[in-house]
């Protein structure tokens, strides 16, 4: 409201106006973790909305409500890629109907560039909140226009509608169309942009059906080597996460196991929390197959703990279903078939789900259901009824929920 003042009769009145309309009860103040949050009721804002139009000011509001966001956004984002990762989530998080508000109507005004630049600058947020599948929906929405726009952004765009499908649905198009978003980027002169994409094609490549490995490393190697000089440590430390990978389908377990660990290293040198959950779940399910349960069960709690403070829910499913392996190579039959389904319904909303060789809880699921099919199935229909934080909390050690309590309560 500040930012729409500027010349207006109100200016320099936006915080007495809000207090007089929180007064009136038409806006409702709320606190989330410590935050005071104001949101409008449904109807003034159809009201306000109606008035806007009726005064021909609703385009204008709508621009400069994007204009605001595209700013806050350029401010938070750096954030995400370091130490400041935590807090930018939050912020984001509380601005989460805005910033697709914002997109939107930047597409929707045919600022094609704008929402692709938008899109961009939050990819590590779109990704930790779990929301690849919308943008994927706006990213097609702006392909779909019959409008130029730069090389740059229609690699973005191509970027986000094929991220969705590398992990649902990989096929050799999808390479290809991530090969073309490389060139673009190139084209474009964003070496940073084309090096995550080399690394996301190569991960691509891991997830077929038939992965092409010698192509894969080439990739890998080129992308960390790029991404590293560039000084892109967020990047680098998830591509190191993806030669490990890589040499787990190769079967080379230590080789694995020292890219996690690279990957860990410089994830942690940055702050990068999210990192270190991805790295540290990989290490966790490789020390499952190894046989290690009571280690791979400190690590799943451990990255459990990281993904909930980071409200990153696939890092969620990911400390689940290493769980559920560990309690069903323990004989708890119910107990796994309850995680395993919750991590299965995350995974669902959030459209991302993991390739065979990598998903290796469900040996350890399957064994026992061949054993145990009625308890199985009694923990997976609890699954089904539970909330994530509910199923958090019983997954946790009982000294390790205490501790998150206050997390869980304000998901």
């Amino acid at each position: 409201m500040e930012a729409l003042g500027a010349g207006r009769a109100w200016e320099g009145q936006a915080i007495d106006g809000i207090a007089g309309l929180i007064d009136a009860s038409l806006v409702r103040q709320t606190s989330v973790g410590g935050r005071s949050v104001l949101s409008l009721l449904a109807v003034v804002r159809e009201y306000a909305l109606g008035r806007l139009k009726e005064h021909g000011e609703a385009g204008r509001m709508r621009a400069a409500h994007a204009d605001y966001y595209s700013d806050l956004v350029a401010a938070i984002a750096p954030g995400l890629r370091g130490a400041g990762q935590s807090e930018a989530v939050v912020q984001l998080g509380l601005e989460l109907p805005n910033l697709r508000a914002a997109v939107r109507h930047l597409v929707y005004i045919d600022r094609l560039d704008d929402a692709g630049d938008f899109a961009w600058r939050l990819l590590v947020y779109w990704w930790i909140a779990g929301f690849f599948g919308e943008v994927r929906v706006w990213m097609l929405e702006l392909l779909g226009k019959d409008q130029p726009i730069t090389p740059h952004t229609r690699a973005v765009a191509w970027f986000f509608a094929l991220w969705s499908e590398m992990w649902q649905h990989p096929t050799e198009e999808v390479v290809a169309g991530l090969g073309e978003c490389v060139r673009l980027f190139t084209e474009s002169g964003d070496g940073d942009a084309a090096a995550m994409a080399t690394a996301a094609r190569a991960t691509a490549r891991l997830q077929l059906p038939l992965p092409d490995l010698d192509a894969a490393e080439r990739e890998l190697a080129d992308a960390v080597q790029q991404l590293r000089k560039l000084g892109n440590a967020w990047a680098e430390a998830i591509t190191e996460v993806s030669r490990g990978r890589l040499a787990w389908l190769r079967g080379l377990t230590d080789d694995a196991q020292s890219c996690f660990d690279r990957a860990t290293e410089v994830a942690e040198s940055v702050g990068d929390q999210f990192t270190v959950s991805v790295a540290g779940n990989h290490q966790a399910r490789l020390q499952l197959v190894r046989g290690d349960i009571d280690t791979a069960e400190a690590g799943c709690v451990r990255t459990l703990l990281v993904s909930v403070r980071l409200h990153f829910e696939e890092g969620i499913a990911y400390g689940l279903e290493g769980l559920c392996a560990v309690a069903a190579a323990r004989g708890d039959a119910e107990r796994a078939g309850m995680l395993s389904a919750i991590a299965h319904a995350i995974r669902q909303r959030i459209g991302v789900f993991d390739a065979e060789a990598f998903t290796v809880h469900m040996p350890q699921l399957d064994a026992i259901r061949s054993a145990q099919p009625d308890a199985v199935a009694a923990g997976e229909r609890r699954g089904a009824e539970l909330t994530v934080p509910e199923a958090i909390a019983l997954a946790l050690p009982e000294h390790e929920r205490e501790q998150l309590a206050p997390e869980l309560a304000r998901w």
